[in-house]
């Protein structure tokens, strides 16, 4: 019996594609999950994705994954070619810098949703020298299609439109599971998403111009993709790259992983250099804040004469926290008599519990005092 007609013609599939991509990312330090499954939001069926690579780096506040969901495809007969135009910059219905992310933790939530986070994200990574792993488009592919490589007859755009879309799909799942597979965590974690298309074939681009139509053969191109996933658009960028170069331009991908380890927890830092005297910072902590002295407040009070229950004291007190800028301290407001006010202010117990959570949660080391009624002027 002839075996080698078996591994032969097994080379022809994606698989061997698979493995030797896997191989690649393995060698370079990734951890790979092979074929991992997921439910089509729109027919509920069970798909898969070829690959999902990730590095993971704990910083001193922060595990910071940077992950590749890979789709390979490989074609001997046809070639894939993207139908490309002016990338008109200016254009309202572009978004040239979608960045996919997901945390557990509040201040990460809160930095990478500011309006200016997406450029800012783009500028520091992409001055890391990752322009291949990270970059804004050149130009814009309207459309793809495959086509005979000898003959140059299109056929269909049925196979890089199954790997645009299981990319975009399997994004979305791995992001929307998250927040059940991370419940719970103590550790604060932060994932950033990327898409790549791996075609095991020749790679062309049809750019059409004003009078003219050129094609060139390249190496990788870099396409904004859009699909409606769970009934809302989705924009991401998805990068074709030949399989032939993946190694090289996986380099890039280890010091992007890198460059986004250290600008997380740059911005991390950075967020607390006024967290205390910015409002919506100050808020966006007090809870954690207040949930960590609530209970010693309570017992103090007890002992001077309070006579509410605990389960009272939690729910009837309202407490708030603000910023005294003629003062330069914080103000801790609690809707309780006064004498109870000035006793807490005068308690050194309670200083040292308050200003160890202070700094645990806003890392703040200045002067506090608790007020009964906070008047902002």
């Amino acid at each position: 019996m002839n075996l080698e007609k078996y591994h032969l013609n097994i080379k022809k599939t994606g698989f061997d594609l698979e493995f030797r991509i896997s191989e690649i990312l393995r060698k370079s330090g990734w951890s790979t999950i092979n074929n991992k499954y997921y439910i089509d939001d729109v027919k509920e069926e069970v798909r898969e994705i070829d690959i999902i690579a990730y590095k993971v780096m704990t910083t001193k506040d922060i595990r910071i994954f940077t992950t590749l969901v890979i789709s390979c495809k490989k074609s001997e007969k046809n070639l894939w070619a993207l139908l490309s135009k002016k990338l008109d910059e200016k254009d309202p219905n572009l978004e040239l810098k979608p960045v996919h992310v997901w945390s557990n933790n509040k201040v990460l939530e809160f930095i990478t949703s500011m309006s200016e986070f997406k450029n800012d994200y783009y500028e520091n990574i992409i001055n890391q020298k990752v322009g291949r792993a990270l970059c804004t488009p050149k130009f814009q592919i309207f459309a793809y299609q495959e086509m005979d490589i000898d003959s140059g007859n299109p056929k269909n755009d049925t196979a890089i439109f199954t790997s645009v879309s299981s990319l975009m799909k399997a994004q979305s799942y791995e992001i929307n599971s998250l927040p059940k597979r991370r419940k719970g965590e103590r550790l604060n974690y932060i994932y950033q998403f990327n898409l790549i298309s791996i075609i095991d074939s020749k790679l062309i681009r049809i750019l059409f111009e004003e009078k003219n139509i050129n094609t060139i053969e390249i190496d990788e191109d870099n396409y904004i993709a859009r699909y409606i996933i769970n009934k809302q658009q989705t924009v991401a960028r998805v990068h074709f790259i030949k399989a032939e170069v993946f190694s090289n331009i996986l380099e890039e991908y280890n010091l992007y992983h890198l460059a986004n380890c250290n600008f997380f927890q740059q911005k991390y830092d950075e967020f607390y250099i006024d967290a205390t005297s910015n409002e919506d910072k100050l808020k966006l902590l007090f809870d954690e804040f207040y949930d960590l002295i609530k209970t010693s407040l309570y017992f103090e009070l007890l002992q001077y004469g309070y006579k509410k229950t605990l389960d009272d004291f939690v729910k009837d007190v309202k407490a708030d926290i603000n910023w005294n800028e003629v003062s330069k301290s914080l103000i801790i407001s609690l809707d309780i008599p006064e004498k109870f006010i000035d006793f807490l202010n005068g308690n050194k117990k309670i200083g040292s519990i308050v200003a160890k959570n202070l700094n645990k949660v806003y890392r703040y080391n200045g002067e506090f005092e608790f007020v009964d009624v906070y008047i902002p002027f």
